[in-house]
């Protein structure tokens, strides 16, 4: 298990570690008891899907502890 997510997504600094630095819309969904953070899907789920993550996220690698916060 990961202690501490972070986003991945351009120069996104949403991280698990600091929820007071959190954007205020994150913030709110935290309040309402959903996910901050989503896992990028394995290559096992489909490796287009795979890809169309990694090109949106301009990501060239990632690895499977690798997420991205609700806001984005």
């Amino acid at each position: 298990m990961v202690g501490t997510k972070n986003c991945c997504w351009g120069t996104c600094n949403s991280d698990s570690r600091y929820p007071e630095k959190l954007h205020k819309s994150l913030k709110e969904v935290v309040k309402l008891g959903m996910k901050i953070f989503i896992p990028f899907p394995k290559p096992s789920q489909g490796i287009e899907r795979c890809q169309r993550w990694i090109n949106a996220c301009s990501r060239e690698n990632f690895t499977r502890n690798t997420y991205i916060c609700a806001l984005h």
